[in-house]
């Protein structure tokens, strides 16, 4: 398949409950999120949660206010990323004030998906 059949492909696959799932593992506490890790075979690297939401918020990015809970918490995801907090990425860190803020903001986007999905 090359590459506009890959895309159209992963389009068609697109759902708003795909998002919702990305959005409640960020939103899970972190032992939840910690076994889904070790389910996936990602342990001790958070960036699977962090990839989940990637994928599928770019499918609905552009159509959301600059306001919207979704950007807000890509923005604090973003703002963790860098080779300068590698250490923010690694399993320790899930109860630090960077992934308590992301919970904090995947909640509030829960919610707002709950009364108006994307």
């Amino acid at each position: 398949m090359g590459r506009y059949g890959e895309k159209v492909a992963r389009e068609l696959a697109w759902s708003p409950e795909a998002l919702r799932t990305a959005v409640k593992r960020l939103a899970d506490p972190g032992r939840i999120g910690l076994a889904y890790l070790r389910e996936l075979g990602c342990y001790p690297s958070l960036d699977e949660l962090a990839l989940s939401l990637d994928d599928e918020l770019g499918r609905v990015r552009s159509g959301l206010p600059l306001d919207h809970p979704l950007l807000r918490l890509d923005k604090q995801l973003s703002s963790m990323s860098g080779r300068e907090n590698a250490a923010l990425w690694d399993a320790e860190a899930l109860d630090t004030e960077p992934w308590l803020a992301v919970r904090r903001i995947a909640i509030e986007a829960l919610a707002e998906l709950d009364q108006h999905p994307a």
